[in-house]
């Protein structure tokens, strides 16, 4: 597979759910001459549900996500580009 396809993807957090192991977000990012000096780091545990919308028009797609965290909240935004795989992990 070498497209993401159109749709609506949740997701919720289960104990026993592999899917986002060693996941991290990070927010709030501070950059000082090309160097992160600062964020606030939201590990897997914190992530509780979400969703991410997949809109995609002449190979340019608009990725909108909403993640529901234990200790930052609601997470939103958007993403529009071109994606390009840089790996195929498929077999």
């Amino acid at each position: 597979m070498s497209e993401l396809a159109d749709g609506t993807y949740n997701y919720e957090l289960f104990t026993n759910e592999p899917s986002l192991n060693e996941t991290n977000i990070s927010t709030n990012v501070v950059v000082e001459n090309n160097c992160i000096v600062s964020s606030n780091n939201i590990d897997e545990n914190q992530i509780n549900s979400g969703n991410l919308i997949i809109e995609s028009s002449n190979n340019i797609y608009t990725l909108t996500f909403t993640i529901e965290t234990t200790d930052f909240g609601t997470i939103s935004g958007t993403y529009i580009e071109k994606l390009e795989m840089t790996q195929d992990l498929s077999e």
